[in-house]
């Protein structure tokens, strides 16, 4: 034989990991069925499963190892990723909480100076007086702008 034909039955002739198709199908009623095709109706919900054959040598085995040891590395990356942005998330939620908690305490503080310098009005008070009240009546307004904006 001609060293072209021996490569050719090498090539054939050597082993390697293959895959094989499998979808796995959903019926709508929740049941599950798998096949070695599409799925039969549109309407059942279809994930394609990878089956691997058995690794022929040491040397696949380890590369699958080493496949899935970086997998799990970047599992657990996203793991880790995932829990701090959660922790972060609920930090945020709680200095959002605690920021209203003290903007409201603010709101209901301006509402009373206002209620006082309206209190005043009405029971009178000199030129002078109605001076000093319009200016921190001003004042009391624009805080409760700043402050009472949830309401």
């Amino acid at each position: 034989m001609r060293k072209s034909n021996w490569l050719i039955i090498f090539i054939f002739a050597a082993p390697s990991v293959t895959m094989a198709e499998i979808f796995k199908c959903q019926r709508t009623d929740g049941s599950v069925y798998y096949q070695d095709r599409d799925c039969i109706n549109k309407a059942h919900r279809q994930t394609p499963v990878v089956i691997y054959d058995k690794p022929q040598n040491i040397k696949q085995v380890k590369a699958i190892e080493q496949q899935l040891a970086r997998q799990r590395k970047h599992i657990i990356k996203q793991q880790k990723q995932q829990q701090k942005e959660k922790a972060t998330a609920l930090k945020k939620i709680e200095r959002d909480r605690q920021q209203r908690a003290r903007l409201r305490i603010k709101c209901a503080e301006v509402k009373r100076k206002i209620s006082g310098i309206s209190q005043q009005y009405r029971s009178g008070y000199t030129i002078k007086q109605g001076i000093s009240l319009d200016g921190k009546l001003a004042k009391y307004k624009d805080e409760k702008l700043r402050y009472c904006k949830h309401e």
